[in-house]
C-alpha cells in the first residue's frame, strides 16, 4: 500500500485536533480537578490539673500489718554434737507443759549402761559398808583390838580405796545421766509449739541448731518486718492498733535503731509493738493492723505530693502565672502518703500544676 500524500495527512491531523477541542468543550471528557487545600487544624488547648497552696495539718505515719507473737518464747536445741534424731514427740500448735519431753536423740544402749552403773554403785556401797563394819568391829575391842597395827592399816587403806571406787562410780553414773538429759529436749515453760525443724528419725542433728520453739500464748505483741527503711521509727512512739472492729493503744518497744547486737536475726530489722488491753480470744499468729505517727505539724503550707518534681537532686514545682507556667525550687519538710509540707519556695494561694 502506498503512502498518503502529504496534503491528505495534514488534513487528517487538523480534523483530529478540532474534534478533540469540540469534545472537551461539550464536557464529554472530564476536567481535571483542582487539588484541595488541607483543612486548618485548631491546636487543642492543654488542660492542667491545678491546686492552690494552702495551710493545713500534716502527719507522717507508718501503716502496716503485723502478726501477733509471744512475749515469752523459748528456742530449744540439743547441745550434744554428732547426735541422731530418734523422735520429735510434738506437733505444731500443740499445747505443752513445763518439763514435757519434746524431742529425743538416739542414745543407743545408754539407758542399759545407766542401769548397770547404778548396780555398780550399789555393789561398791554394800561392799564398803560391810568392810567398814568389820573394821569398826576389829578395832573397837579394848586393848588394841583383834588386828595387828599392820592389819589395821591395811584394812583402813582398803576402805579408802573402796571409797574412791564408790566416788568414781557415782561420777560415771552422773555423766551417763547427763548424756541422757542432753538427749531429751524438755519444755522450760507451759506454752504452744510454734516452730519445728524439718527433721526425720535418723537425721543428724547439729549442736545448738534450733529444733523447736515453745511460745507462751497468754502474752502477745505485734511483730512487723518492714520492706523499706524505717530509721525514723523510735522506741516509745505511740501506735494505734486495730483488731477486727476495735482500736487499741500501743507502743514501739523494739526497732532497728535500738536492736541489740546479739538479738535474734529476725529482730534485727523488725518493729515490735506492745499492744495494751487486747481482748480475750486473740491468737498467736493472727494479723493486726497498726499506724505509728512518726511526725506531725499543724497549720503548715502543703501541696499534693504529685505536684513535686524531682530531677538530679533538685526538687521543684510548676506554678501557673497567668497563662504561662514557671518552675520554682522548693524545700520540703514532712511528707505524708499523699501530701508534702513546703518550707520555702512558694507562698500560700499560689497555684501549682499537678499533672
Amino acid at each position: 500500500m502506498g503512502k498518503l500524500p502529504r496534503k491528505y495527512l495534514c488534513f487528517i491531523i487538523a480534523w483530529i485536533i478540532i474534534a478533540g477541542n469540540l469534545l472537551a468543550g461539550c464536557g464529554i471528557l472530564p476536567e481535571e480537578e483542582e487539588a484541595l487545600a488541607p483543612p486548618l487544624v485548631k491546636p487543642k488547648r492543654t488542660e492542667y490539673e491545678l491546686y492552690k497552696v494552702e495551710r493545713k495539718d500534716i502527719s507522717k505515719t507508718l501503716t502496716g500489718s503485723g502478726n501477733l507473737i509471744a512475749v515469752d518464747e523459748e528456742t530449744l536445741y540439743f547441745t550434744a554434737s554428732g547426735g541422731k534424731l530418734e523422735k520429735i514427740e510434738v506437733k505444731l500448735s500443740e499445747a505443752v507443759k513445763k518439763g514435757q519431753v519434746l524431742a529425743r536423740l538416739d542414745t543407743g544402749n545408754l539407758e542399759s549402761q545407766i542401769r548397770k552403773q547404778k548396780n555398780m554403785v550399789e555393789k561398791i556401797r554394800i561392799q564398803l559398808e560391810s568392810q567398814k563394819a568389820l573394821y569398826d568391829k576389829y578395832t573397837s575391842v579394848p586393848g588394841g583390838g583383834l588386828l595387828t597395827p599392820k592389819e589395821a592399816q591395811d584394812m583402813k587403806t582398803s576402805l579408802n580405796l573402796q571409797q574412791i571406787d564408790l566416788e568414781n562410780a557415782k561420777i560415771e553414773l552422773e555423766e551417763f545421766n547427763n548424756q541422757l538429759k542432753k538427749a531429751n529436749m524438755t519444755s522450760p515453760i507451759d506454752g504452744i509449739i510454734t516452730f519445728i525443724e524439718d527433721l526425720k528419725p535418723g537425721d543428724s542433728v547439729e549442736a545448738y541448731k534450733k529444733v523447736v520453739t515453745v511460745s507462751d500464748p497468754s502474752k502477745l505483741q505485734i511483730y512487723y518486718q518492714p520492706s523499706q527503711s524505717v530509721n525514723d521509727i523510735k522506741v516509745g512512739m505511740r501506735a494505734n492498733v486495730k483488731y477486727k472492729d476495735s482500736s487499741y493503744q500501743g507502743e514501739v518497744i523494739l526497732c532497728p535503731d535500738n536492736a541489740p547486737k546479739d538479738a535474734l536475726e529476725k529482730y534485727k530489722n523488725a518493729i515490735v509493738i506492745k499492744a495494751n488491753d487486747l481482748p480475750e480470744g486473740v491468737k498467736w499468729g493472727e494479723f493486726v493492723d497498726f499506724t505509728i505517727e512518726v511526725q506531725s505539724k499543724k497549720d503548715v503550707l502543703t501541696v499534693p505530693k504529685k505536684a513535686l518534681k524531682r530531677l538530679v537532686g533538685r526538687t521543684f514545682v510548676q506554678v501557673m502565672d497567668g497563662s504561662s507556667k514557671k518552675e520554682y525550687d522548693v524545700k520540703v519538710g514532712i511528707e505524708s502518703d499523699y501530701e508534702a509540707e513546703i518550707l520555702s519556695g512558694v507562698k500560700e494561694g499560689q497555684t501549682v500544676i499537678l499533672n
